[in-house]
């Protein structure tokens, strides 16, 4: 979760020249979460801000008070050290009679990363109808793929994050936005299926395929998300057709690859009432321990449904009787910046079992301000 407090600083009233006023942008990168029910530490590819752009607004007429545009080693101290400070010009007119003013912040956005593409003057209507249309994280939407992506782009996941209305106010010569808070945040969710199968015999389970239903995504999404209940703007259009999480499991020799076994597989499965971070941690050692297999991370971009899928599958005494079981996602919608585990397990039964968790979500508490948490 990334934090942008901006400060402007004005001249003071003297006979000497009034230096050129800036706009003092102070950015928090995504790796520190606040508020987080769960400790969760994501990778430093899926935290890291490739590239940012900024743009401050009036909220009066819209009209634009000035931009940043940062890459590469610009944005080092973000990256290295979690936070950066950026400077960028505004008109002493403005810094003399400040007023209230609406923030916009994208990172890792791009035509090829999400089908989108911005320039500097860009009006602040066309940001707010802004919408992730194609590029690498929807490709599965328009181009022939029908498979969601299991690996980070080389831009990174798209961040966004906006504040509207805040007041500018001075304070002993220095100006700054009132609770100038903009907490930027994935635009992407991700998905762990993790799976495992009772010790047994030589009994052995095969996943063959994971799919998402059809309409359980759209077409496209808002990048930047409401000041208010229900805060999301999802895409008009929902893609019609099943979109595939994961593929056949297979060795490192391309050959169909059996689920790890264990004793009791029932013993990682979610029980109501365990903290998310307690889970995460069961999940990790079971991994460790070799009693249980993990798929390709899925990335998928948010939805206002609770998702939907089938797993396929076979096994080894039966392997072609193929099988299919359902999976629903518990706890609620597929919002952006979540982190989900769907555990998939064979207990000898004559069907698999299935339990998911929502490891990280929104934070409902407090003034919302765009609070989510963190990965």
């Amino acid at each position: 979760m990334a934090v942008v407090m901006l400060m402007v600083f004005g001249g003071c009233s003297s006979d000497t020249e009034e230096p050129d006023p800036v706009l003092n942008i102070y950015v928090y990168a995504p790796g520190k979460p606040t508020l987080t029910r769960s400790v969760i530490d994501p990778t430093e590819e899926e935290k890291k801000v490739n590239s940012m752009m900024l743009w401050v607004y009036k909220s009066s007429d819209g009209s634009q008070l000035g931009n940043i545009t940062l890459s590469g080693a610009e944005l080092e101290s973000l990256n290295s050290q979690n936070s950066g400070v950026y400077s960028m010009p505004v008109n002493n007119m403005f810094a003399r009679n400040p007023e209230p003013v609406d923030v916009y912040v994208l990172a890792n956005v791009s035509s090829t990363n999400t089908g989108t593409t911005f320039d500097a003057a860009i009006s602040k209507h066309t940001l707010e109808e802004a919408q992730f249309s194609g590029g690498y994280y929807y490709q599965f939407v328009n181009g022939g793929i029908n498979k969601a992506v299991s690996k980070l782009s080389d831009e990174g996941l798209p961040m966004s994050g906006v504040i509207r209305g805040k007041m500018v106010t001075n304070q002993n010569s220095v100006l700054h936005i009132t609770d100038a808070n903009v907490r930027l945040v994935r635009d992407i969710s991700k998905i762990r299926f993790v799976f495992s199968s009772l010790k047994s015999g030589d009994e052995f389970l095969y996943i063959d395929e994971v799919s998402l239903d059809a309409n359980m995504l759209y077409r496209s999404d808002y990048l930047f998300l409401n000041d208010e209940h229900p805060y999301f703007r999802v895409g008009e259009q929902p893609l019609n057709k099943e979109v595939i999480l994961v593929e056949k499991l297979k060795d490192a020799n391309g050959a169909p690859q059996y689920v790890n076994r264990n004793a009791d597989p029932r013993q990682y499965a979610y029980v109501s009432g365990m903290d998310e971070s307690e889970y995460e941690d069961l999940i990790k050692k079971g991994l460790e321990k070799g009693e249980l297999t993990e798929a390709p991370v899925v990335y998928l971009p948010e939805s206002n449904k609770r998702l939907t899928g089938t797993v396929t599958y076979h096994l080894q005494s039966k392997p072609s009787e193929q099988r299919t079981a359902q999976f629903m996602m518990l706890n609620g919608d597929f919002r952006r910046n979540q982190t989900w585990i769907v555990y998939v397990y064979y207990a000898g039964s004559s069907k698999l079992e299935i339990s998911s968790v929502q490891v990280t979500g929104w934070d409902h508490g407090g003034d919302w301000e765009h609070s989510v948490h963190n990965w």
